[in-house]
């Protein structure tokens, strides 16, 4: 003990001048240095580069940028080729210059650095696609032609390496990395000694051997000892703060200079084996996973496939996926020789030796951390943590890094996190990323873990070619790509609220429409905020789950009577302010003034568009919209889509085509929710393509296999603004819009994507979407209709084109005698204003009442055509209807009604028709639409 104690002390009594000198030399430089300007030799070579855009870049360049940090210097950079650079710094032009090895003869007319600032390594290159030379046997050089700066340190190098290893080669000098390229093109030589440089790996030239190293430093005029004396305390105070500085840098940005190629048994090997036969998890998230419905894989899995298979100089790699439901599983299947490798597992030794597997190089870094709902949380405790049944990986992980903590499983991370909120469990773990959106909330906190999940792929132990192959695909693949990969595929998007809407678009709302705006909007939150309520006490209350269910029945009649009032209670003033602002249209002659009408009249539609959206989005989820099949031909319901925007496209000077090659043109398909889906794919696609791009409509038949059906995909192409990736997840989630109304100067809900995704849904279809920003967006949508009688249909519409061709449109209906049942006095003005326009004879009456009245009062034929509005005073539309179909005069009682009203639903248009009406107009009315249906009913 008392010679341990001696120890101790004469140990501390050494170390004493040491912290010494480290705490007077922190002392001296605690005040900062004065910025003062270097002079730098600067040639672009393998340690500095210069791109297009004069930005530099490369090792050594971001290592003086390094010192700078603690000298405080600015540099002045002098470019010229290495010899000048040399020579320039010789003379005292300039004043420091880096990448330079040391030598004798040198050392007399510079001054050198106390620290290299790298290490050039020399390796031996060549073409292994064309040459006998293997990587793998050293003996395969012998009689080869070597090229090499002769005389100097490379083949200095070169002749000790070849000696050592008993090989006889032929030296051939070469003096620049042209002259390099040109011999080993022309096959004056087999190989070469060269360090790293990227052009290297550009042209197909992989390493063979490392041959040696030697340092390469700065180096100062002989003259400015100051800066040398500046530069070496920097250097050994970087290498002291930053241990592996150097290390990262080396990796950065020579970690693949080279072409990675297979050997000749490798790729004998591949030949005979075929396929690589890759197993995965089929529901390990972020790395594979299968897609709801066509069953796909998506994940990070997809990535690396993707970029393996071409990623070698001289072979295309082919892979076969097996998915499994366990690690045992796939572990089995391993063993059993039915799969060659599994994709990832983690790099737990306890684990591996256990399985007897063999690892890969590693694959990614995933860093975790737990979300706790403690106010103090210690990872070296005991701590009682829920993990998802379903992610063996992890329990590995925890139980092999942290052995004090205690595993509970959950049925999924959803029931993770619940354990944890009721005090079950201390904790969860999930990727950092998705910790911090739970660690935003207040009763959670995010910590990050100190040991990451480390992941390989595994073989069977003594498979070293293929192992060796997926090493090589490993570092032809840049730094990090996966790890970058699996955060994309497993993050969570941000949801655009209801709240953030209305901030984003208040300022508009209240400008253009006021009042109306903001009735709506109140309606809006007050209806959703009375939904999450009730959901939530939905989640909290399962003791009371009849009374809930009950509840829930409730609120589903309420919302229908909520939807269907405030429909038309917003219908009924959205009416009369487009058809004012129409009316004000034929009546203005200044084109200021035409310029504000349109500007209201486009508000108005946007808005129109707005609650049409938010009213359609909430009727589908709760069940109200229902299919419509009806026949149709789907090409010519294209290319009417194409029609409608083809005077928006001419304004903006966008190309707008349309390709259609159906072979099946007559189906049975709800015609108006078709229109209603490629109607707002064709919409977004003119709106974000700026002027001079294109729109592309494509739509052809794909083979389908139920017979009885067609099937047809419709591409939707634009060269537009696009979407990022980080988007594209939540692109058909309610209310998600990438750019708001304040940033992107569109407007909109975020609902009309939402809203084709569910229908495309309830049709059985399906809808894919490739976007980048900057480049654009391609939809592409398939469906499956129904085969239509395509002989009786033909027929039909032949009678029917007949009919019209007979008479005039206009002339149909002018002089008609029109009795308008509507209470509401703008409303009626605005009507009787546009059936006049249209020739039209009209009067008016206030309710059902009157209505009924003036029918039993006038003699019969008096009126062509009754215009019911639904919801008036003392007796509404649907009672005058069936009080007058009831009039004992026949010729009264079938006279045509058609219903003119803000009850604008399917099912008011089909209770319309069910209780004795012709036809069915939703307000605001549109001219043409009224003009078409009164054609079609008095025919």
């Amino acid at each position: 003990m008392g010679r341990l104690l001696c120890l101790l002390v004469l140990f501390a009594w050494i170390q004493m001048p040491v912290l010494a000198f480290a705490f007077a030399d922190t002392d001296a430089e605690a005040e900062v240095a004065p910025m003062r300007a270097v002079r730098v030799a600067s040639f672009e070579g393998t340690y500095n580069t210069i791109n297009e855009n004069g930005e530099r870049s490369g090792y050594g360049y971001e290592y003086q940028l390094a010192v700078a940090g603690y000298t405080g210097w600015s540099y002045e950079y002098v470019t010229s080729d290495w010899s000048e650079c040399l020579t320039m710094l010789q003379n005292g032009e300039v004043d420091m210059m880096g990448g330079v090895s040391y030598t004798e003869e040198r050392a007399q007319t510079m001054l050198f650095s106390d620290l290299p600032m790298g290490e050039e390594k020399y390796y031996l290159y060549a073409d292994l696609n064309d040459t006998k030379i293997s990587a793998t046997n050293l003996r395969s050089l012998n009689g080869k032609r070597i090229g090499v700066l002769e005389n100097a340190t490379p083949e200095t190098m070169l002749s000790a390496w070849e000696e050592k290893h008993n090989l006889h080669t032929q030296h051939v000098n070469i003096v620049s990395m042209e002259d390099t390229l040109e011999k080993i093109e022309n096959h004056e030589i087999d190989a070469f000694v060269s360090t790293e440089f990227p052009q290297w790996g550009q042209s197909n030239l992989s390493v063979v051997a490392n041959i040696g190293n030697s340092g390469i430093y700065f180096v100062i005029n002989r003259d400015r000892a100051d800066l040398k004396e500046a530069l070496d305390g920097a250097m050994r105070q970087l290498e002291y703060d930053r241990l592996f500085y150097k290390d990262e840098l080396y990796k950065r940005y020579f970690s693949s200079v080279s072409k990675e190629v297979l050997t000749g048994k490798e790729q004998q090997w591949l030949k005979s084996h075929g396929a690589i036969r890759i197993g995965f998890l089929n529901h390990d998230v972020g790395v594979s996973v299968r897609a709801a419905g066509t069953g796909e894989i998506v994940g990070v899995i997809n990535d690396y496939v993707k970029y393996a298979s071409d990623c070698l100089g001289n072979q295309t790699l082919n892979f076969e996926l097996f998915g499994f439901d366990s690690r045992e599983e796939e572990i089995e299947a391993l063993r059993d020789d039915r799969i060659d490798m599994i994709f990832h597992i983690s790099q737990n030794p306890s684990l591996i030796e256990k399985d007897e597997l063999a690892l890969s190089d590693e694959t990614w870094t995933y860093n975790l951390s737990v979300v706790t709902g403690k106010d103090y949380f210690d990872e070296n405790r005991e701590n009682i943590i829920a993990i998802p049944k379903d992610w063996p990986a992890l329990k590995g992980h925890i139980s092999y890094f942290y052995p004090k903590w205690r595993i509970v499983e959950s049925d999924s991370l959803k029931d993770a996190v619940e354990m944890v909120r009721k005090g079950q469990a201390d904790c969860f773990v999930a990727g950092t990323r998705l910790a911090a959106e739970y660690g935003s909330n207040r009763k959670f906190q995010s910590i990050p873990l100190t040991q990451p999940v480390k992941s390989a792929f595994a073989v069977r132990p003594g498979n070293r070619i293929l192992l060796s192959i997926l090493n090589k695909t490993l570092k032809s693949i840049p730094s990090s790509r996966l790890t970058n990969a699996l955060a994309m595929h497993e993050r969570l998007q941000e949801k655009v609220t209801v709240s953030d809407f209305i901030k984003d678009n208040l300022l508009t709302v209240i400008f253009l429409f006021g009042g109306i705006f903001l009735m709506i909007l109140i309606l809006i939150l007050s209806y959703m905020k009375k939904m999450m309520e009730l959901n939530r006490k939905l989640e909290a209350s399962q003791q009371q789950l009849q009374e809930a269910l009950k509840q829930a029945k409730e609120a589903n009649k309420a919302k229908s009577n909520f939807l269907f009032n405030m429909s038309h209670d917003i219908r009924t003033p959205m009416n009369a302010l487009l058809g004012y602002t129409k009316l004000m249209r034929k009546e203005l002659t200044d084109p200021k003034l035409l310029d504000y009408q349109e500007k209201i009249e486009q508000s108005g539609n946007l808005l129109l568009s707005i609650i049409n959206n938010v009213l359609d989005m909430a009727r589908i989820e709760s069940g109200k919209m229902e299919i419509d099949e009806n026949y149709s031909e789907i090409g010519a319901v294209l290319r009417e889509i194409c029609g409608v925007f083809e005077e928006e496209a001419k304004k903006k000077e966008i190309r707008l085509s349309c390709e259609i090659e159906v072979t099946h043109e007559h189906v049975m398909c709800d015609e108006t929710k078709i229109k209603e889906i490629f109607l707002n794919l064709v919409s977004n696609a003119v709106k974000y393509t700026l002027s001079g791009g294109s729109v592309t409509v494509r739509a052809k038949e794909i083979p389908c296999d139920q017979e009885g059906f067609m099937r047809i995909q419709t591409e939707v192409i634009d060269t537009g603004i696009g979407m990022s990736k980080e988007f594209l997840p939540s692109l058909f989630e309610s209310f998600a819009r990438e750019r708001n109304t304040t940033t992107g100067k569109v407007a909109g809900t975020g609902l009309g994507m939402p809203i084709v995704k569910k229908l495309i849904d309830m049709m059985g279809g399906s809808i894919e979407v490739e976007s980048r920003l900057g480049e654009g967006t391609r939809y592409v949508v398939t469906l499956q209709h129904r085969l239509a009688d395509e002989v009786y249909y033909q027929h039909q519409q032949k009678t029917e084109k007949k009919e019209v061709s007979v008479f005039d449109q206009e002339e149909k209906i002018k002089g008609k005698h029109i009795l308008l049942a509507e209470d509401n006095e703008l409303n009626a003005e605005i009507a009787m204003t546009i059936l006049n326009d249209m020739g039209l004879v009209v009067e008016r009456v206030a309710d059902g009442v009157e209505c009924l009245d003036r029918m039993e009062q006038k003699p019969a034929g008096s009126y062509d055509l009754i215009l019911m509005d639904v919801q008036m005073p003392n007796m509404d539309g649907y009672k005058a209807t069936q009080a007058i179909r009831s009039l004992s005069d026949k010729k009264k009682a079938n006279i045509p009604i058609i219903a003119m009203t803000a009850n604008a639903f399917e099912e008011d248009r089909k209770r319309a028709l069910a209780n004795g009406m012709n036809g069915h107009i939703a307000k605001p009315i549109d001219v043409e639409k009224v003009e078409e249906i009164m054609i079609s009913v008095l025919k």
